[in-house]
C-alpha cells in the first residue's frame, strides 16, 4: 500500500500552513524520511533506512516524485536494533555544542536542555567535560562567567548530593560569577549579549540570514540564522513576533528589525 499519494479524502494535518508558522515538518516511516520546509513545494527526501534500493523501495511505491536530498544519508541502525538505542550518549557528545563563549564579557553560554544525568558515571562524565571546555579560557583570562539554562535538565533525585558537591567544586576553581535561568530569559539574556557585544548593524545583520539574496527572509531563513550566529533555537511564539498572526511566510527588514527588538525585550513571555 502506497503510503505518500496524489489526493487523500480528508486532510487532518496541513503541512503547507505548518511551515507557514515557522514549524518544523517530518515525516518518518519503516523507509525513509522526508521533511517539509520553505525550500520546496514538495517533500524532500533526507534519509533511508539501511540496506534499501532508493528508486525500487521508495520511489517506485510514491505516487509522487520528491525532491532528493543533496545529503542524502542513512536512517540510524540502531533504529531497527532490537536493544537499546543508548540515545543518552547524543545529547553528551555535543555538550561542546551546547556552550558558547563570549570573548568580550568573558563569559560563556550554557544550555542543558535534554541532558539527563542517570547514574553517578553521567555525574562524573559531565563535569570532566565541563571542565575540558572552560579550562583553556580560564587558562587564558581567568576565571570565567557563566550563565546556564537548566530548563529541560534532568538530574536523579539520589544523585543530587553529588551533582551539588561537583557544582561547588568546580565553580570555587573556575567561575568568577554565575547566573542560573530557565527558558527564555535564558535566551533573551544570550541574545542581547551577542548583538550588543558584536555592534550588529541591523542591514548587515539582516543581509547574512538573506542566504537566498532575494530582500526577504523566510521563517526558515530566520531559524537558521538564528541557529548559526546566536546559538539560539527560535520557538512559534517568537517567529510571531516577525509575522505575527498573518499568513505571511516571509520577513522584510523593518519586520526584522522589530521581531528582533521584541524577543530582546521579552515580548513572548
Amino acid at each position: 500500500v502506497k503510503k505518500f499519494v496524489d489526493e487523500v479524502y480528508e486532510k487532518t494535518f496541513c503541512g503547507d500552513e505548518a511551515v507557514k508558522r515557522g514549524q518544523h515538518v517530518y515525516y518518518v516511516t519503516e523507509r525513509a524520511v522526508f521533511r517539509r520546509t520553505a525550500e520546496h513545494d514538495v517533500l524532500e527526501l533526507i534519509e533511508i533506512a539501511p540496506g534499501l534500493d532508493l528508486q525500487k523501495d521508495i520511489l517506485n511505491q510514491m505516487e509522487f516524485d520528491p525532491v532528493i536530498s543533496p545529503d542524502l544519508c542513512l536512517m540510524d541502525p540502531r533504529i531497527f536494533k532490537d536493544q537499546k538505542m543508548d540515545a543518552a550518549s547524543d545529547f553528551f557528545g555535543s555538550l561542546e555544542e551546547r556552550c558558547t563563549y563570549h570573548e568580550a564579557d568573558h563569559t560563556i553560554y550554557i544550555d542543558l536542555f535534554g541532558i539527563t544525568l542517570n547514574t553517578e558515571d553521567d555525574v562524573h562524565w559531565f563535569f570532566q567535560g565541563l571542565r575540558e571546555i572552560l579550562s583553556p579560557h580560564v587558562e587564558a583570562r581567568g576565571k570565567i562567567n557563566v550563565v546556564v539554562s537548566y530548563e529541560g535538565f534532568n538530574l536523579s533525585n539520589n544523585l543530587e548530593d553529588l551533582y551539588s558537591k561537583e557544582v561547588d567544586a568546580v565553580q570555587n576553581e573556575m567561575y568568577a560569577s554565575a547566573r542560573r535561568y530557565t527558558g527564555q530569559a535564558f535566551q533573551r539574556a544570550r541574545l542581547k549579549s551577542t548583538l550588543s557585544m558584536d555592534h550588529w548593524d541591523a542591514d548587515e545583520l539582516f543581509d547574512k540570514f538573506d542566504t537566498r539574496r532575494d530582500g526577504q527572509l523566510s521563517v526558515e531563513e530566520l531559524k537558521e540564522g538564528f541557529l548559526e550566529h546566536f546559538h539560539m533555537s527560535l520557538t512559534p511564539e517568537h517567529i510571531k513576533e516577525f509575522v505575527g498572526d498573518t499568513a505571511q511566510s516571509c520577513v522584510d527588514r523593518d519586520g526584522f528589525v522589530k521581531g528582533v527588538k521584541a524577543v530582546l525585550e521579552g515580548g513572548t513571555n
